[in-house]
């Protein structure tokens, strides 16, 4: 991938990107860099992700993304990447999480615990059988919800 420097190389200052064209077509987009940006992820899900090749991959640093990739290579082991990186259990954590931040993401996404799951199916099951009104299996989730954050 192309290194883009972030700084004037004369001055120091801070460098932005102004013109940006396509390689097969020749069309050129010129002007504010906030133009450019990715798309947040709710306009890339609502256009099913079609024309974002990156989607929320493209709002990683350099250095997150290249911990995404050994990451990848690791297959997801935490005990491989901490050995490939050289760094402890917390702080492959604490870089994941970074990712997750940086991607859009949020501790809401993640899948619920067993035991929050057990209840989910037991709300849902109190639901079914009418135990409980539509209104209190609602309050009860989010009381869940709110508990597994």
């Amino acid at each position: 991938m192309p290194f883009i420097r972030e700084e004037c190389p004369i001055c120091g200052g801070k460098l932005a990107l102004a013109v940006v064209e396509c390689q097969d077509c020749h069309t050129r987009f010129e002007g504010s860099t906030a133009a450019l940006a990715a798309p947040p992820p709710e306009a890339a899900q609502a256009r099913g992700g079609a024309g974002a090749h990156f989607g929320a991959l493209a709002r990683l640093t350099p250095e997150q993304l290249a911990f995404v990739e050994t990451f990848i290579r690791a297959r997801g082991i935490i005990k491989t990447v901490e050995a490939m990186l050289g760094i402890s259990y917390p702080t492959v954590r604490n870089r994941l999480d970074e990712v997750i931040a940086a991607m859009g993401l949020s501790p809401s996404d993640e899948a619920a615990s067993g035991e929050a799951r057990r209840e989910q199916r037991e709300i849902a099951a109190d639901l079914a059988e009418g135990r409980i009104s539509p209104a209190d299996a609602h309050a009860l989730l989010r009381k869940l919800k709110g508990a597994t954050e």
